[in-house]
């Protein structure tokens, strides 16, 4: 009876184990014209709003590269732990910014019915690289 109850243990504890490692896939947050707020008050040209996007990309702990650059748009690209490949197209004005999905390797990306989902950590790592940019913005 007690090895009967180990493996019943056994078995429970790595079918929650399962459970809790597997992480679903989670709607893409965008983000959509988030204002830029400057200390000084003034509207930053565009090629200083394009240089605090560069400096914020450039100090995550996974750092974004660009790859791609026009007037108010830039293509950014994060490399996580050599596995993982996010690409976003940022656009701005003085006034504004936007950060949207562009594209994806090994992040479970999927377009669905109801919209495109991807792993959750990409959420996190746009939340972290909007909180970046909004900090430089604060500085012009």
């Amino acid at each position: 009876m007690l090895n009967r109850r180990h493996v019943i243990a056994f078995m429970l504890l790595i079918g929650f184990a399962g459970f809790a490692h597997a992480r679903g896939s989670v709607p893409i947050v965008n983000v959509e014209n988030a204002a830029i707020v400057a200390a000084s008050g003034q509207a930053p040209s565009l090629e200083a709003v394009s240089a605090a996007i560069h400096k914020a990309g450039a100090s995550q702990g996974y750092p974004w590269t660009v790859s791609g650059e026009s007037a108010g748009q830039l293509v950014l690209t994060t490399i996580v732990r050599h596995k993982h490949t996010v690409v976003v197209n940022v656009t701005f004005d003085t006034k504004t910014f936007s950060i949207h999905y562009g594209n994806s390797v090994n992040m479970n990306y999927k377009k669905k019915k109801y919209g495109e989902v991807i792993h959750p950590n990409y959420n996190v790592w746009i939340s972290q690289l909007r909180q970046a940019m909004e900090a430089e913005f604060t500085k012009l």
